[in-house]
């Protein structure tokens, strides 16, 4: 980028993000499937399992007896950011969360669960509890092998869905010419945006 010619046009960005999102949660390699999240003062790494952009939604998987899912129940405020190190792109989204343990959309995604997957909800502590000695998550059964689909519904009731309705999104390109930023807020159906210094 060497001018404002190269510039991408603020009414681009969004369209351009929601894209970058889909592939994030449809490729595993891709550097937008693990994103982190801030949950009142703790920070988490999370993977991507839902990108939808308009209304945007995004959403990720995980045990409901954690303290993450604890605290969000007394304050869903939730940020997302993701980090592309190829294209030097920042994205932040902040919005509120919301769980789903026994609705539809939880029930389909523990459906779309791949078995070897269901495994990290067949752990007996909840995440963070206090152990003797170093413990796996994994327990012993199912180590090195994916459990029957019988044998993973013990874990569904550990399992929940967060997604999170953003209302603010910023995006930030980082360049050796310069950093350039832009914020957006969702309104009337659509994200309003305005160019901010860096």
């Amino acid at each position: 980028m060497t001018g404002r010619d190269h510039l991408p046009r603020l009414e681009d960005l969004p369209g351009r993000l929601w894209a970058e999102l889909a592939l994030g949660v449809a490729n595993r390699r891709h550097p937008f499937h693990t994103p982190v999240v801030r949950v009142g003062a703790s920070i988490h790494t999370v993977v991507l399992r839902r990108a939808e952009a308009a209304p945007p939604r995004v959403g990720f998987h995980t045990d409901q007896r954690s303290h993450k899912v604890q605290t969000l129940r007394h304050d869903s405020a939730l940020d997302l950011l993701v980090y592309h190190p190829g294209h030097k792109v920042q994205v932040r989204l902040r919005g509120q969360a919301h769980i789903h343990t026994d609705d539809v959309l939880a029930d389909q995604a523990w459906a779309a669960t791949r078995m070897f997957s269901r495994r990290c909800y067949l752990a007996p502590n909840a995440p963070g509890t206090d152990v003797p000695e170093g413990t796996l998550a994994i327990p012993e059964p199912w180590v090195n092998r994916a459990p029957t689909p019988d044998e993973s519904e013990a874990g569904r009731k550990n399992f929940c869905v967060v997604t999170m309705v953003p209302t603010a999104m910023d995006w930030l390109l980082l360049t050796a010419h310069g950093n350039l930023r832009a914020s957006f807020d969702w309104r009337d159906g659509r994200w309003v945006g305005a160019w901010r210094a860096p």
